[in-house]
């Protein structure tokens, strides 16, 4: 019996944001766009200069191009989570502009095995394209090449297999300036703890560019631009689920630690919970990534004092123009489309929630906001 069910009918309900998309005379474009940076620190994943989302964009006789080939697709989730539901939110507004049917959904909680049978299934639905993050990126190659071989084509959510080429076996790819990321918490945590102190890491031990990168980009940071921060510790944990044990068994070997920062969010939460437990309301902590409970404890002024982002939701919108690009024979010009990372704050939080989910900010959040 294969252990993920396929979803073959969305249950997200489709919000559409003021940071979405413009639809004007027709075409696709980004609505209130951000500016691409100056330095953008990570390469694309063929190594080469990555794109900014902006540049991605349809006229009006494109999309009607792209209606008329009633385009399928399917999407793995990497993990069921509010960042995931945003792209697909994302995924979903842009497809349906499209009319580009989204006939299968899976999550595969970011194991190979399950996005393997995932795989499996998505063959047989008979797909024009496969969207999806993969994982355990050195072995991911033989997961994927049976799509390739029956002529599906791929279009990845920040990681692809190890040998994968743009243009060649994939489309393209959605993803941010993840080294970016790690430099921004590190340098939050630091603020926090004021430049001074113990602090540690429970990093992502599987292979995974996404994460590896933005945890690497954290050490890094903190050996090199912090002399008086003594990283203690850095603990692997296979999955989020391990979270909890590896944070207790950390505190117990440092019961003076300052500052914690967590690979990304939901085992940061897993972590929150026992920091709380063991009454630590003096460590302070960074993560990557939004979900409820970890905004809510950055508004109350919890341990939490720092969460970097990016935005999910135009995540999936990159990901179905890549579709329509290939579709087209339009050319991308890079392999790699990345996007604005931003720190959140209690002063920010609304702003970059909508842009980022595609949602106004939950009733729970917005009363904490209202009531600091």
């Amino acid at each position: 019996m294969r252990r993920m069910t396929l979803i073959l009918s969305l249950v997200f309900v489709l919000s559409i944001s003021l940071f979405a998309y413009a639809q004007d005379e027709g075409g696709y474009s980004f609505s209130n766009p951000v500016e691409r940076p100056e330095k953008i620190t990570m390469k694309g994943l063929d190594g080469d200069e990555p794109g900014w989302f902006t540049e991605l964009s349809l006229t009006a006789e494109e999309v009607a191009a792209v209606r008329a080939m009633n385009l399928r697709i399917a999407y793995e989730m990497p993990n069921q989570s509010e960042f995931s539901e945003s792209v697909v939110r994302g995924l979903q507004a842009a497809t349906e502009a499209l009319n580009i049917d989204i006939v299968g959904l899976a999550v595969c909680e970011n194991d190979p095995h399950v996005q393997k049978e995932n795989m499996e299934n998505f063959a047989a639905l008979g797909v024009d394209y496969v969207v999806s993050q993969a994982q355990e990126v050195d072995l991911a190659a033989a997961t994927f090449n049976p799509l390739k071989d029956a002529g599906i084509k791929l279009v990845f959510q920040a990681n692809v297999p190890t040998g994968y080429r743009a243009g060649v076996d994939y489309v393209g790819v959605a993803a941010t300036d993840y080294y970016e990321y790690g430099i921004q918490a590190a340098d939050a945590l630091a603020e926090a703890i004021g430049y001074e102190g113990k602090v540690a890491i429970i990093y992502l031990a599987s292979v995974n560019q996404v994460s590896n990168t933005r945890d690497q980009a954290f050490v890094n940071r903190i050996k090199t631009a912090y002399p008086n921060i003594e990283l203690v510790e850095e603990a692997g944990i296979e999955a989020p689920v391990y979270a909890s044990a590896v944070t207790s068994a950390l505190l117990t070997r440092h019961p003076d630690l300052d500052g914690l920062h967590v690979t990304f969010v939901e085992p940061a939460t897993e972590a929150l919970e026992v920091v709380r437990s063991l009454g630590r309301t003096d460590l302070k902590m960074s993560t990557v990534d939004f979900n409820s409970m970890g905004a809510l404890d950055l508004i109350r002024g919890g341990n939490i004092v720092s969460i970097i982002v990016d935005r999910p939701y135009v995540f999936g919108q990159k990901m179905a123009l890549m579709v329509a690009y290939d579709a087209l024979g339009k050319e991308l010009y890079s392999s790699t489309y990345m996007g604005p990372i931003v720190a959140v704050t209690p002063e920010n939080i609304e702003v970059e929630w909508l842009a980022g989910f595609g949602q106004e900010l939950p009733r729970e959040l917005k009363k904490a906001l209202d009531s600091r």
